[in-house]
């Protein structure tokens, strides 16, 4: 391919069969790659043998990928908080779905933008990516990321953001702002997801300075709803 580099993921997998089957993997996926990138989760390997692990890895470049959950990171905020002398006073603003659901887990994402205690970017998304990685060598961290803009963050905070991007009048609720102003609050999160990335970005540019970046999304879906029911990334 020409257009397109492909990388392995899965190899773990094939720890524990038979040498041959798994060098006849690995020499179809360089022959097959061009960038020679492997996507692993290290904890996935913690079981193989150092010098088995070095022999699989050679020749290939690793990626690390980190989902996300909302417009947030997925690391392991609570453990994360659980274990931090000053995150565990924090009262941390949740990302809040609609007026009749519980907060969730996440955090509302102009939170995420603003970060006042520099908690986030220097030292949640740091700390567990380094956790993540181990010993490993990462040669790019890939950032999976695939919020859905119609179902966080509806917030007072976010609502007041948002009527000033609108510069709109009167009630904006959930409900009114999906029913009335979808596309434009659909550009509003646009913006503030450019922003997180930016922070991401940036975070690993100082954190992890070695390191390629790189940004992953869902593919266009041929069916079911359009992209921008489940998808904020312009």
């Amino acid at each position: 391919p020409t257009k397109f580099s492909i990388s392995p993921t899965f190899v773990p997998n094939l720890v524990g069969t038979s040498k041959d089957i798994l060098n006849q993997h690995l020499k179809l996926w360089k022959s097959l790659s061009t960038s020679q990138y492997m996507s692993i989760d290290p904890w996935a390997w913690k079981h193989v043998d150092k010098k088995e692990l070095e022999k699989i890895l050679k020749g290939f470049n690793t990626s690390m990928v980190i989902g996300s959950s909302g417009s947030m990171i997925r690391l392991g905020f609570k453990r994360w908080k659980e274990q931090h002398p000053i995150a565990r006073k924090t009262k941390f603003p949740l990302c809040i779905p609609n007026a009749t659901r519980e907060p969730s887990e996440t955090l509302c994402p102009n939170y995420l933008i603003e970060d006042p205690q520099k908690l986030i970017w220097d030292d949640y998304v740091p700390t567990l990516l380094k956790d993540r990685a181990g010993n490993m060598p990462i040669n790019l961290i890939e950032f999976d990321y695939e919020p859905h803009p119609n179902k966080h963050c509806f917030c007072s905070v976010c609502l007041s953001k948002f009527r000033a991007f609108s510069k709109l009048k009167g009630s904006l609720t959930r409900e009114i702002i999906l029913s009335k102003y979808a596309n434009v609050w659909f550009k509003f999160r646009v913006e503030q997801h450019r922003q997180i990335i930016k922070r991401y970005y940036d975070s690993c540019r100082k954190h992890f300075p070695k390191s390629k970046v790189s940004l992953v999304t869902d593919i266009l879906h041929h069916q079911g709803s359009t992209i921008a029911d489940w998808c904020a990334v312009d």
